[in-house]
């Protein structure tokens, strides 16, 4: 337990580090502590950019003991040139949480420290996320890795910041708890919501960002434990439409938060193929920049966009062949290791497999059963919503509730209040 809390620590050393860096390049006109990103937006653009670096390395070396030491020297660099900007940013973000949040902060901590402590558990994590995570700690991208099993090619970049922090060089235990650090960050932008909601502003996307909280304790608390790339994809996307939401009440240029649409987006892109269509967003920014000839801006934005996706392309194609795997809508290169799509157990899929979510959301239910061979295999069932809801109540308990009892009673007098005001 001492262990996550001490990683989850260095996460935010250099996820904090990375992006104020990012911030500072991109040009922020606003002298700290002030500032237009959030602390746990800075923290996801950090990272974002840790898994662009990473994985160029990964061409030539392992994500081992010098990828450590030349992200750390970086990011020492940018906290001695930076120190007192960072201290004060961070100073005041803090500042402004109250008492009841910081509550809220404490026991959400505590909750992921305890789901993050046992060992991961599920169907795709040992033949899937392990197996890939341990590749890409003890060895470089490998030339069309894809043949040897279609798993190692199903490239993430989620799992390549999981092989980064879990320090397998050290020869210890490997540390695989990205996605409870993942969801403290995330109550942490929540609370941000519900401070919003005490001030008694912007309140449809504050009650929007506050009511995550809800949502992750019913839906999210399995993910904790594992090292699934669906949970940080489609929590990134959630982030993505809340920024795009929060749009419409800036109304000033506001230039770094096109850039953090931008970043988020095309990382949510890398951490999970299926969720390509986000990069509708970053396309229609880097279009209307270009419209309104603003050079500058037009350059950084491609910059970023590139740094974040293009190793992530790069090496798709040097494990499997593929821009794209395992979707085989674009397939342009002809190299000797390239993965055989002709064969049973190529992996390859057509374009369904990046509008499937989106076709079976929460309805789409997976069942455990015999076949005739008694052997055991899942079935794929689409529940309607009535059906759905009574599988989810099945499934709580009396704590789970009254638990959500309260939330929702909680929401509506809120709102009643807000309403009568």
């Amino acid at each position: 337990m001492i262990f996550i809390i001490v990683i989850w620590a260095y996460i935010t050393f250099i996820g904090l580090g990375l992006g104020f860096g990012l911030q500072k390049m991109l040009g922020n006109t606003i002298k700290p502590p002030t500032s237009l990103v959030s602390l746990p937006i800075l923290i996801l653009l950090g990272l974002a950019i840790l898994a662009g670096i990473c994985t160029i390395f990964s061409f030539w070396v392992r994500i081992g003991e010098w990828v450590h030491i030349f992200i750390f020297v970086l990011v020492l660099g940018i906290y001695f040139f930076n120190y007192q900007a960072i201290f004060d940013y961070s100073k005041n973000y803090f500042s402004k949480i109250s008492y009841y949040s910081w509550f809220i902060l404490g026991i959400s901590f505590v909750f992921a420290v305890l789901q993050s402590v046992p060992t991961s558990y599920g169907l795709d994590e040992g033949f899937y996320y392990i197996t890939t995570i341990k590749w890409m700690s003890e060895y470089p991208a490998i030339l069309g890795l894809g043949n040897l099993s279609t798993a190692l090619a199903y490239n993430s970049n989620w799992h390549i910041l999981t092989a980064f922090f879990s320090f397998s060089f050290l020869g210890w235990q490997n540390f695989n708890d990205l996605n409870g650090y993942l969801y403290v960050l995330l109550i942490l932008y929540a609370i941000e919501g519900i401070e919003g909601l005490l001030q008694q502003k912007q309140i449809i996307l504050n009650f929007t960002k506050a009511i995550f909280i809800a949502f992750s304790y019913f839906f999210f608390r399995p993910f904790i434990a594992l090292t699934s790339a669906d949970f940080a994809a489609g929590m990134l996307t959630w982030i993505v439409m809340l920024e795009l939401l929060n749009q419409f009440y800036d109304n000033s240029e506001n230039n770094l938060k096109i850039y953090v649409l931008i970043g988020l987006s095309c990382f949510a892109f890398t951490i999970k193929i299926s969720a390509i269509w986000i990069l509708i967003v970053p396309v229609i920014y880097i279009f209307k920049t270009a419209y309104e000839l603003q050079k500058s801006r037009l350059f950084k934005l491609i910059a970023l966009a590139f740094l974040i996706v293009m190793p992530y392309l790069t090496r798709n194609v040097i494990t499997s062949g593929y821009v794209l795997y395992p979707i085989n809508i674009i397939d342009i290169f002809d190299f000797d290791w390239k993965v055989p799509k002709e064969t049973r157990l190529s992996g390859m899929v057509g374009y369904e497999y990046v509008i499937e979510p989106y076709l079976t959301g929460i309805t789409h239910h997976e069942k455990y059963i015999l076949n005739e061979q008694n052997q055991v295999v899942i079935s794929h069932q689409r529940l309607s919503f009535g059906e759905w809801i009574t599988n989810f109540v099945n499934n709580r308990n009396l704590y789970d509730f009254i638990l959500a009892v309260f939330i929702i009673l909680a929401g509506f007098i809120y709102l009643l209040v807000v309403i009568l005001a």
